[in-house]
């Protein structure tokens, strides 16, 4: 996995201590190497959520993937590691709509600093516009980011709300999630939710990964964009 995306070398996997900087720098190296793609929906491929073959079509076949794909294969590789990293189920804002049911997943690592001071941190690898680095859960906090992004994380209730900034300076609703652990198989219904022909990820072919200059480069159906 560290071959493939040029993360960290085996001396510093050796001595690796989980720190929030090494978990940006691993955040960065994954989403400038794998794209975000959903070619097996048009090939009549069925998407399981298994390890070994999830490991097999981004690792060893340097392929893409999507969201359950995605940051669950990046967890595995962060807890390998030793990083204290959970799941979660997340709403999708599409349309400024909130959909009815979860079809995405997020993770949330946790740190202690050298003083004993815990902060947590929202990682998401797997969203078609994925942020370059790891968000602070912090209530309200703004973070602009390198590639030029501003978002923020607002509690509301039990759920945490991702917004990003637009130009005309509103805030624009992106992902929601409870704050509560979950296990891989929660997504098994979800990710059977986006296969399925009824939602709109299954309808034309997504590629989209991010250069390490911060230029997206996209094909969308029938158009290539940069």
């Amino acid at each position: 996995y560290q071959r493939r995306v040029r993360g960290l070398s085996q001396e510093e996997q050796r001595n690796i201590t989980p720190t929030i900087n090494t978990l940006k720098r691993l955040n960065r190296a994954h989403i400038f190497t794998v794209p975000f793609e959903n070619l097996d929906l048009h090939r009549n491929v069925r998407v399981q959520l298994n390890d070994n073959l999830i490991f097999n079509k981004i690792v060893e076949r340097k392929r893409g993937g999507y969201c359950f794909e995605l940051n669950l294969l990046f967890g595995e590789l962060l807890k390998a590691l030793g990083f204290s990293v959970s799941s979660r189920i997340v709403y999708i804002n599409y349309d400024r709509t909130w959909r009815e049911f979860p079809s995405h997943c997020c993770l949330v690592a946790e740190f202690k600093d050298a003083n004993g001071v815990e902060s947590r941190w929202r990682v998401d690898v797997g969203f078609g516009d994925s942020a370059v680095e790891p968000l602070l859960l912090k209530d309200g906090l703004v973070q602009p980011l390198e590639d030029g992004k501003t978002l923020k994380l607002d509690k509301e209730g039990d759920f945490w709300i991702e917004s990003r900034l637009n130009q005309d300076g509103t805030w624009e609703p992106l992902t929601r999630w409870l704050d509560v652990p979950v296990s891989k198989d929660s997504f098994e219904e979800p990710n059977l939710l986006v296969q399925s022909n009824s939602h709109n990820f299954s309808r034309k072919i997504l590629i989209t990964k991010i250069t390490p200059e911060f230029k997206r480069e996209t094909i969308a159906g029938f158009k290539y964009i940069v």
